[in-house]
């Protein structure tokens, strides 16, 4: 795209796997670029690299505090320029993967963990109705009382197991 403006409408369409800019654009620079990049969480992790006729240290150490992956200087070459976006995009492959192997083992755990979870207050909660139909002509109104306390606070627990087991859900889907 010929400047910031159309690449930030570019990323509302699409993703892309990688990203070249040059820091001098006309309207919004690269520098207002990587940063508006870095801070929408839909782009941040893509792969930035600056490709620029500014070789000022200052320029260069700017571009890479924004959160550039790379800053490439005139006169760069075609190798040094393929050498760099090889790099970049394994190490996001790679980054994925990690991510993708967190997201097994904590889908792993929560399978393990939350049937175990959900299943002791249930069988409380089923005990206690079952006495309670079972028995509810010879039972006094204290007990009955009791037991349907006893329900109320086993219920809000297996309730706060399930939301946390959701949120432990949303987490894991949302892993950047």
């Amino acid at each position: 795209v010929s400047d910031g403006y159309a690449a930030l409408a570019f990323l509302r369409e699409r993703v892309p796997d990688l990203i070249l800019c040059d820091a001098m654009m006309p309207g919004m620079n690269g520098f207002e670029l990587v940063s508006l990049v870095r801070a929408t969480p839909g782009t941040a992790s893509i792969p930035f690299i600056f490709l620029t006729a500014l070789s000022d240290r200052t320029d260069f150490r700017h571009g890479m505090d924004l959160g550039a992956d790379d800053y490439l200087s005139k006169p760069w070459t075609i190798d040094g320029l393929l050498s760099a976006i090889r790099t970049r995009l394994r190490r996001q492959q790679e980054m994925e993967a990690r991510h993708a192997e967190q997201l097994r083992q904590i889908g792993e755990e929560v399978r393990r963990s939350i049937p175990q979870e959900m299943l002791e207050p249930l069988r409380g909660i089923i005990g206690y109705s079952d006495v309670l139909a079972q028995r509810c002509q010879t039972l006094g109104r204290d007990y009955v009382s009791e037991l349907a306390n006893d329900i109320r606070k086993t219920s809000r627990g297996l309730l706060r197991r399930v939301q946390n087991f959701e949120f432990l859900l949303t987490l894991a889907t949302h892993v950047d």
